[in-house]
């Protein structure tokens, strides 16, 4: 019924029918407001104020027209804090994700540094057992040597 009347009001309103052109933008206004949607309502002040302008009803015409602008600058600035807190929320996502992987990366790092500490540790062990096995055969050898 809105866009029935929002059309009929313009058609009127173009055609020179303007008192039913009111009328009916008024009738737009009513269902606009009764459906609870902000977008329609701005365009139903828009048509009420050109309406009310051609039939010369200047006061009509000066309350659709702060209506409309004021629904107008409350509907952008309702939807731009949307927009801005949509962006804030993928922005702190993606921090968390990138934080997230970072983390996985320097876990990675220290699991590698802990195996190649490990080989380390086990690679101068097996060092130490064949210098030390080594340094025991020498002893013995020396020992062999001087008894004789």
């Amino acid at each position: 019924m809105y866009f029935k009347y929002l059309i009929l009001s313009q058609a009127d309103l173009i055609n020179g029918n303007k008192k039913q052109s009111f009328e009916e933008a008024m009738l737009c206004l009513k269902y606009a407001i009764f459906s609870r949607r902000i977008d329609m309502e701005i365009d139903a002040n828009k048509v009420c104020y050109r309406t009310a302008m051609a039939n010369k009803e200047y006061k009509n015409a000066v309350m659709h027209l702060n209506k409309y602008i004021t629904l107008k600058d409350s509907f952008f600035s309702t939807e731009n804090s949307e927009k801005l807190t949509r962006l804030e929320s993928n922005f702190n996502i993606n921090k968390q994700i990138s934080q997230y992987n970072l983390l996985e990366e320097q876990d990675k790092l220290k699991k590698y540094l802990l195996f190649a500490s490990y080989g380390l540790i086990v690679f101068f062990a097996i060092a130490l057992f064949f210098i030390f096995r080594g340094y025991r055969a020498k002893q013995k050898a020396n020992k062999i040597i001087l008894h004789q």
